[in-house]
């Protein structure tokens, strides 16, 4: 009789802790800042990639979010894998609409725990022949 209390209460304690282990950890994506310089001539062209960054989740989008515009226009971006084997489709960012989020899918199947970049181009500008650009990308 002893054994089989001991027993039940052994089973309510493991279904206990297995209740508090079942809560699923938290899944951030990794998002970094970036800083374009792009130029209507693209031989003038200083900076039109992003720092890789690891691809978190298994979502087959990534976003990117213009936060800062040297001048009135906009540029086009999309994001590829590291090894060139998975690129996206391109969203345009415009300086009218700073701290909007674009969100752009991939072309074929996007791995995790992937490094990705964004690349960039111009588009237009109002204000001369280049734009640098600064914002936040997660692949």
């Amino acid at each position: 009789m002893v054994n089989k209390g001991l027993r039940k209460l052994s089973c309510a304690l493991a279904m206990a802790a297995c209740l508090m282990g079942t809560a699923a950890p938290a899944v951030h994506a990794a998002t970094s800042d970036y800083t374009f310089t792009v130029s209507s001539n693209a031989a003038l062209n200083t900076d039109t990639i992003s720092k890789r960054t690891m691809k978190a989740d298994s979502e087959q989008a990534y976003y990117a979010t213009a936060t800062g515009f040297d001048g009135r226009g906009t540029i086009y971006v999309h994001s590829r894998k590291l090894d060139e084997t998975v690129s996206s489709t391109e969203v345009d960012l415009r300086s009218g609409s700073l701290n909007t989020t674009k969100k752009g899918t991939y072309n074929k199947y996007a791995a995790y725990n992937a490094y990705y970049y964004l690349k960039a181009r111009f588009g237009a500008s109002a204000d001369g022949n280049h734009l640098t650009v600064v914002g936040r990308y997660t692949p």
